[in-house]
């Protein structure tokens, strides 16, 4: 049986936290007026795998879902700001 720890207590947590952190904002970003559904699904389902072994099936999926919607909302809030003066094209 497996053992459940919270996220928050794993070694390198706040580091791992802080580049997901990172990560929502550059992807956000790089897909805001681009169509990107499949983008993220495909994200998700790589991000579940990689994480799998050290959090289990369940806990990797929560988390690629929970960073793939963070993505898309954030997407979303770029695009509803609207082009920002001195953006490039």
């Amino acid at each position: 049986m497996r053992k459940s720890v919270l996220l928050r207590d794993m070694p390198g947590f706040p580091q791992f936290a802080r580049q997901l952190t990172d990560s929502v904002a550059e992807l956000s970003l790089a897909l805001a007026g681009e169509n990107y559904e499949a983008t993220l699904e495909q994200t998700r389902i790589n991000l579940a795998k990689k994480l799998t072994k050290d959090l289990g099936a369940e806990a990797a999926t929560e988390l690629a879902d929970a960073f793939v919607a963070a993505v898309a909302g954030r997407r979303r809030e770029i695009e509803a700001a609207g082009p920002t003066p001195g953006a490039l094209n």
